[in-house]
């Protein structure tokens, strides 16, 4: 329902009735929607996590006292979610928490292990035998910058690669990235 979706929370139906009149062959629909207040953001809360709430701000789309968007929460979930620093995330609007026409909005993190290792081993027609592995570090600190190493051994590559992320100010669209690399 769009009215929900922009702040009306309370938004419903009073009335949704269809007539239909077979031998003049018409249709009659009749909708009445009682938006009731609309609502806005209140704060947002986060749960217990090695990264920083003042970090972890920089990820909302919206901003408290603003209208209620369903919208926006569900952004905030799928970016938070592709971070790479959660196992999961839940983000719920604490309807039961309104005051004034403001919406708490609570956020449930569960991190991820720190540190995440792969390790691979093959075959090339052209390298023979190779080793291919490397750690990334979901976190390096309370700010959200991450660490990734590679590496590829073989009968003609030496590779070692490192990058170190850094991210900017709205973490799901801006990174800065320094890179490093051996290569024989």
């Amino acid at each position: 329902l769009v009215a929900q979706k922009r702040g009306y929370i309370q938004a419903k139906y009073t009335l949704d009735q269809v007539t239909v009149n077979l031998p003049k062959r018409t249709c009659k629909v009749a909708f009445t929607l009682e938006t009731g207040p609309r609502f806005y953001f209140g704060p947002t809360h986060f749960s217990r996590s090695p990264l920083s709430d003042v970090f972890l701000k920089r990820y909302l789309t919206y901003k408290q006292g603003k209208p209620f968007s369903s919208n926006k929460l569900s952004r905030l979930q799928d970016d938070l979610g592709g971070a790479g620093y959660f196992e999961s995330v839940s983000v719920l609007p604490e309807l039961k928490k309104i005051k004034g026409n403001q919406v708490p909005v609570q956020v449930d993190l569960t991190k991820a292990k720190r540190q995440r290792y792969q390790i691979g081993l093959g075959f090339g027609t052209v390298s023979g035998p190779r080793v291919t592995g490397g750690v990334k570090w979901r976190w390096m600190n309370a700010y959200g910058h991450h660490f990734n190493t590679n590496f590829t051994f073989s009968q003609i590559d030496r590779n070692l690669e490192a990058q170190y992320v850094i991210p900017g100010s709205n973490p799901a669209k801006n990174n800065y990235f320094i890179n490093a690399g051996i290569y024989t």
